[in-house]
């Protein structure tokens, strides 16, 4: 009899806490239906029955004119949805999370949909595929050969931040020259993942075949992304300098490096001679699709090709680069102050950051720099193109320690592609080109010559 009583108990509790069969069932099936209505209703704009979806909270607190304006900023990036996948439904307790694959002209996107049992929505939305597992893989590059390298996790301390590290290094017992990896904007983690790319993982194994060490890291900004966005004192030395500076560190109490390089990619090349000026240590400086101006300014004119590419009717584009160059003109403003609101500023980034960035240039600090540089841009590149790359020919091809070369078939990320570039290559499963890599190694051999 006391067993019998403790099987009804355990029973009864676990009643409590296990879902049944059917409403399991019932669920997905309910989500199933709601999922192509959420869509339909972002296809059409009508932001007045996408609100009522969410739960009473939530429609107090959303406005159509929020909604809007999120979407629109979306698909200035990416255009207007074209298909959608069959959808990924996670049943909970008390949430049902449903990740839809969703195909928009220019990039492929997650549309993240927790709700109620009840099927009322509790959040909307849009974020990379590689962040659910949903993109395709990243491929072993063909130059790969894992006898030639060894790889370890590393972390690196500073300013108060902890980040996770990877150093790659040849397998044997020398002293290496070692390149330390500076990733673009961006929570970026150490591969410096986009979509089914990793740039910094193929560079760094690329590297190590030809015998380099290479250190990459998690930005600070991916690590501690929480921490950094409460700190509205945050700038880009902040978000770049301690851990770079780190790395240097720890190259030379592990790794023993030869002599050491900074390579950056994006934003990570344009602050990567500031940080060769200001330490000693650094041999040299890689600058890979390096800005040669504000960020800013790359944003309107990536904002200003997508328009090109969208339908001229099309009033969204034109109204969010309209909108981002009058935030560009409070950034530039000589009345900016730290007391600037965010909300009037680029990407809704404080003044801080871009009272930091006020009177920086990589073309000036290139100039001053008596160490070698190596600047190689992509000719496919949308991001930064080519009008930065010969900006800094222009103002540094005299310089005896100044190198360059514009890769015709190569994107922002280093890796060959054809047509129209775009975000959506990104989601094709590709390498940085070995030429890239060889090209980096035969500079560093280079260097290392003409100091020996």
């Amino acid at each position: 009899m006391p067993w019998a009583r403790l099987r009804a108990l355990l029973n009864s509790v676990k009643q409590c806490f296990f879902l049944s069969k059917e409403s399991r069932i019932s669920r997905e099936r309910h989500a199933h239906r709601v999922v192509p209505e959420i869509v339909q209703l972002l296809r059409d704009g009508d932001w007045t029955a996408l609100r009522a979806h969410f739960t009473l909270v939530l429609r107090w607190l959303l406005k159509e004119s929020v909604l809007k304006n999120a979407f629109d900023l979306v698909k200035v990036g990416t255009g207007p949805i074209v298909s959608v996948s069959e959808p990924v439904i996670s049943i909970g307790w008390f949430i049902t999370t449903v990740r839809l694959p969703v195909q928009f002209k220019r990039a492929q996107l997650v549309l993240s949909m927790p709700m109620t049992a009840s099927g009322k929505l509790l959040g909307l939305q849009c974020s990379l595929q590689h962040m659910f597992g949903l993109s395709n893989q990243w491929q072993t590059p063909p130059y790969a050969d894992d006898t030639k390298f060894e790889a370890h996790t590393i972390t690196l301390s500073a300013s108060g931040y902890k980040v996770s590290g990877v150093a790659t290094v040849p397998a044997t017992s020398d002293s290496h020259p070692c390149v330390i990896l500076l990733s673009g904007s961006g929570p970026c983690d150490a591969d410096s993942s986009v979509g089914a790319a990793k740039p910094f993982k193929d560079l760094s194994i690329g590297l190590a075949c030809r015998g380099l060490a290479t250190i990459r890291f998690d930005k600070v900004t991916f690590a501690n992304g929480k921490r950094v966005r409460r700190n509205k004192a945050f700038t880009l030395t902040d978000e770049y300098v301690p851990h770079a500076l780190a790395a240097v560190d720890y190259c030379l109490k592990h790794l023993r490096g030869k002599a050491i390089y900074l390579l950056g990619h994006s934003l990570g090349a344009y602050v990567a001679p500031k940080i060769a000026i200001m330490d000693q240590r650094i041999a040299g400086c890689i600058l890979l699709a390096c800005p040669s101006g504000p960020m800013y300014r790359s944003a309107i004119r990536q904002l200003e090709y997508f328009a090109n590419m969208d339908d001229p009717s099309d009033e969204h584009p034109l109204s969010q680069i309209e909108d981002l160059r009058r935030q560009a003109e409070v950034a530039d403003s000589p009345d900016l102050s730290k007391s600037t609101p965010a909300s009037s500023l680029p990407l809704g980034i404080g003044a801080t950051y871009w009272l930091d960035m006020r009177n920086y240039s990589p073309v000036e600090d290139c100039k001053y720099l008596q160490k070698p540089i190596l600047c190689l841009q992509g000719g496919r590149d949308y991001q930064v193109t080519s009008d930065d790359y010969q900006c800094f020919i222009d103002n540094l091809e005299s310089k005896a320690n100044f190198q360059h070369k514009l890769y015709d078939e190569l994107n922002h990320l280093m890796i060959a592609g054809t047509g129209t570039p775009g975000p959506l290559e990104y989601e094709t499963p590709g390498n940085v080109d070995e030429a890239v890599i060889e090209d980096i190694g035969k500079w560093i051999d280079a260097c290392s010559a003409s100091t020996t």
